[in-house]
């Protein structure tokens, strides 16, 4: 399926969802914790063109695979195909013996609503909090628009990138010595959107 999304930074996170539930937005997940490992080719294949290959565990396991991205004013595009899978150990074992590794594990807390044909998500990573909002229809960056719109989000400070995308940005011009997006690498440090190179949707 095409995925169409926008994905934007923001200060405070819980004044979005308050203004979700105003708006009468439907909580169709709670709160929830995910580990992400990412893969790809030693050579880098998939990231060198811009394609994902991702296993996601929260209250399941998800093997997700990603095509390029085309940024159509602020919304992206994306080919998106998805699997559910009982035992993400043998998958990432499978995925080895293809000649897959590990690149990259990044870990957030996501709670999800639903509102006017869009799926919105409330992402705690350890970088900073973001919104995510994914059509559910074709007709999707109309709806985007307007749902950043009614969130009061600034639809010009949208991010094109991914969330790695984003932390390698962060890892290089902070010198950090880690690879992992987690809790535990993140818990003493500050981090604002200066050091992300991106500003905040909710100013």
């Amino acid at each position: 399926m095409l995925e169409t999304e926008a994905k934007f930074l923001v200060g405070n996170i819980r004044n979005v969802e308050i203004r979700l539930q105003e708006l009468g937005a439907a909580r169709i997940e709670p709160r929830t914790f995910e580990n992400n490992i990412r893969y790809d080719q030693p050579d880098k294949t998939l990231s060198n063109n811009s394609r994902l290959l991702r296993l996601r565990t929260d209250k399941k396991t998800t093997l997700t695979y990603k095509g390029s991205s085309e940024n159509d004013n602020g919304i992206l595009k994306r080919l998106e195909i998805e699997v559910s899978v009982d035992d993400p150990i043998q998958v990432d074992l499978i995925l080895k013996a293809l000649g897959y590794e590990q690149i990259f594990v990044y870990e957030k807390y996501r709670t999800t609503y639903e509102y006017l044909n869009t799926r919105i998500m409330l992402d705690e990573l350890p970088m900073g909090d973001f919104i995510e909002i994914e059509a559910v229809d074709p007709v999707g960056a109309e709806a985007i628009h307007r749902v950043a719109d009614q969130l009061k989000l600034q639809s010009g400070a949208s991010i094109p990138m991914s969330y790695h995308a984003l932390f390698e940005r962060l890892r290089h011009s902070a010198g950090f010595g880690f690879v992992d997006l987690t809790f535990n690498n993140f818990k003493q440090l500050a981090i604002h959107p200066e050091d992300l190179g991106i500003h905040r949707a909710d100013e």
